[in-house]
């Protein structure tokens, strides 16, 4: 077996649906492979802050790797067991990331032409599947290695121990079983950022000048290092981090994105996820050239947990190379002391780079 880091079955399977909103039908073939992949067992007891807890990296190839061919992958999610019992939502989880392995120096045959892009997608409590609209896909090459970084989070002290477990599925085609032509997706993320240190404010800008906020920088408390997970780091080595504190009551980040899309090229956004703390009540994607809203998620919460929105769409969302875009972050704190936030978009757009080799 070439999936040999993980416990792996590989099955025929339908795609399982989200509740989307795909506005315009597109004729799509439907995924014909599902790769399963099963984390070992956390055992939580003792307090973890998000991004801080137990985590792993596991490492597998898709097929073959001595035969590289191009697949498209279309949905995925993951399915999370305490105790041996399945969830819906769990506190014990932070994230679950598919990823590609870039320190893998092994060359292989190169299939396709497209944009850079590294990160497949990611699962977490808020929001735990992913399927992208009709008729797109991710392209990956099998001859590229992966990995799924699970990692779990604890707020409060437990008495006995939770054992936590998670399940990878991933719903893909192979290029060459595919009758109909799919779509290209590449993926950004865009975070919610601070400033780590004084002198500057905004991520791509030089300097004190604030264009994303009329001269009223962002600027949180930002959480420790934790070996420089958490920071960002722009063109001009000026330092950010994704990972702060949140003071009693209402606070609004406002964190220029412009450079953390990278427009090579004019394109839409087809589909959008969110990864957030606590206290995070909405996300805004502002066209700043426009002065207009172009997206806006709303967190709701039920059961003491939070769930994001899912923007699905083969119509989409246009983005304009030129443009400048702003991501803002209203969070709303509770709580008589200091809460940590983190707030993501995950934005996938239609690669008009990508070609066949």
């Amino acid at each position: 077996m070439f999936h040999k880091f993980f416990n792996v079955t590989l099955i025929s399977a339908i795609l399982l649906s989200l509740n989307a909103c795909i506005m315009t039908e597109v004729s799509s073939p439907k995924a014909t492979e599902t790769l399963v992949l099963e984390s070992d067992t956390f055992s939580v007891k003792n307090k973890h802050m998000h991004m801080m807890g137990p985590l792993q990296n596991k490492f597998f190839y898709f097929e073959n790797p001595a035969k590289p061919e191009i697949i498209w992958i279309q949905s995925f999610k993951t399915e999370v067991a305490v105790d041996n019992v399945k969830v819906s939502n769990t506190h014990l989880m932070c994230h679950n990331t598919i990823e590609k392995n870039k320190k893998n120096k092994k060359k292989t045959p190169k299939l396709f032409e497209k944009t850079d892009g590294w990160f497949i997608g990611v699962s977490s409590s808020n929001h735990m599947e992913t399927q992208f609209p009709k008729g797109f896909a991710v392209p990956l090459s099998t001859g590229d290695q992966f990995f799924v970084n699970s990692q779990v989070a604890n707020h409060e002290e437990l008495k006995v121990p939770k054992q936590v477990k998670y399940k990878t599925h991933i719903a893909y085609s192979k290029d060459r079983e595919t009758k109909t032509t799919l779509r290209p997706l590449y993926r950004r993320t865009l975070m919610a950022l601070t400033p780590r240190y004084e002198g500057y404010c905004d991520f791509g800008k030089k300097g004190l000048r604030s264009p994303t906020s009329k001269s009223q920088c962002s600027r949180q408390k930002a959480m420790m290092r934790h070996g420089g997970y958490h920071d960002s780091v722009d063109k001009h080595g000026q330092v950010f981090s994704s990972h702060w504190m949140a003071k009693p009551g209402k606070t609004v980040n406002r964190t220029l994105v412009t450079d953390a899309l990278n427009i090579p090229v004019d394109t839409k956004i087809h589909y959008i996820s969110a990864h957030i703390h606590k206290g995070v009540k909405s996300i805004k994607l502002i066209d700043l050239t426009d002065n207009k809203t172009i997206y806006e998620n709303k967190v709701s919460s039920k059961d003491g947990h939070d769930y994001t929105e899912v923007y699905s769409s083969s119509e989409g969302i246009k983005l304009l190379r030129d443009h400048e875009y702003q991501m803002v972050t209203l969070v709303e704190n509770t709580k008589n002391k200091n809460i940590d936030i983190m707030a993501m978009l995950y934005v996938y757009m239609e690669d008009h780079n990508f070609r066949k080799l």
